[in-house]
């Protein structure tokens, strides 16, 4: 007897010991596979999700530190489409802290 989960209407999972959820379909195993550290088919696994465009480094980037508050890429210009410097508002030289103190 293995503990086994459905999902009920409301997108919840439900555990049971059942092979049938009370609708009719079959359960699934709440047990995760086995780990083997000799993974003898990893390589075909990362061929399948290059073919497919699965792999991270092929998915569109997301919004992130790196992106203006729009979603769209950072392009070196101002708000106001002035050429970013290098220099503070006060003419000082950014010297990384100020990137710090504007994403907290």
């Amino acid at each position: 007897m293995y503990l086994q989960f459905y999902i009920n209407e409301n997108g919840d999972k439900v555990y049971t010991t059942k092979k049938e959820s009370p609708i009719g379909l079959a359960t699934q195993s709440a047990h995760p596979a086995r780990f083997s550290p000799d993974d003898k088919y990893s390589r075909q696994r990362v061929l399948l999700k290059k073919r497919f465009g699965l792999l991270p480094t092929q998915q569109p980037p997301q919004n992130g530190i790196f992106s203006d508050v729009d979603g769209s890429e950072l392009d070196g210009h101002d708000v106001d489409g002035s050429e970013l410097d290098g220099h503070d508002v006060d003419g000082s030289e950014l010297d990384g802290h100020d990137v710090v103190n504007l994403l907290y």
